[in-house]
């Protein structure tokens, strides 16, 4: 019985280190882009609509705390987007743009308890109807200065290190077209 008690305590114990690994590791800071305001979709295809302006929403998740900076830098495919500018808050003021390396200072410090919008990204698609090259990447890159993706926390100003993330343009799968007599054919 002695036994059993142990090899209980010992599986409990590795359990609960489990657990709270798993959620330490999703706590991490991070900045993500998304292409729509409720900050669910993170890729996206050409439109049907030639030379269409869109938004692109810049988003920091994780950082638990009052920031009052944030810096990073963000990638842009030129083939199929053409970054036209950044919408900040009013009561935010920036340094650089977000493809040379973007500094944002938050007064009053912004709360990041939870997900945070910091910017808006205005930009112009280049392609339309269909991806005339697939497989290309939004990626929020560390600043150039700092060479960080990196938030500010108040009121110690102690830097909160992030990592960027990224989102897709034009993702194509690989689909062979067969009749359901030839897939029926593969299990006979």
């Amino acid at each position: 019985m002695e036994r059993h008690t142990r090899l209980c305590m010992i599986l409990a114990v590795l359990m609960f280190w489990l657990v709270g690994w798993s959620r330490a590791e999703a706590q991490i800071p991070y900045v993500q882009t998304y292409f729509d305001p409720a900050w669910n979709v993170t890729e996206r295809n050409c439109p049907d609509v030639p030379g269409a302006l869109d938004t692109l929403y810049v988003v920091a998740h994780n950082f638990g705390a009052e920031i009052v900076s944030i810096e990073y830098l963000i990638s842009y495919p030129g083939d199929n987007i053409s970054w036209l500018g950044d919408i900040i808050d009013e009561t935010s003021s920036v340094e650089g743009s977000s493809p040379a390396g973007i500094r944002i200072h938050f007064s009053p410090p912004a709360p990041m308890f939870e997900p945070t919008l910091v910017q808006r990204v205005l930009f112009l698609w280049n392609c339309y109807g269909g991806c005339p090259i697939a497989g290309q990447y939004l990626i929020v890159r560390p600043h150039p200065e700092s060479n960080k993706v990196l938030g500010v926390r108040w009121p110690d100003l102690v830097g909160v290190e992030a990592v960027g993330m990224t989102s897709s343009l034009c993702i194509t799968l690989g689909v062979e077209t067969r009749t359901w007599g030839g897939i029926k054919a593969l299990y006979e």
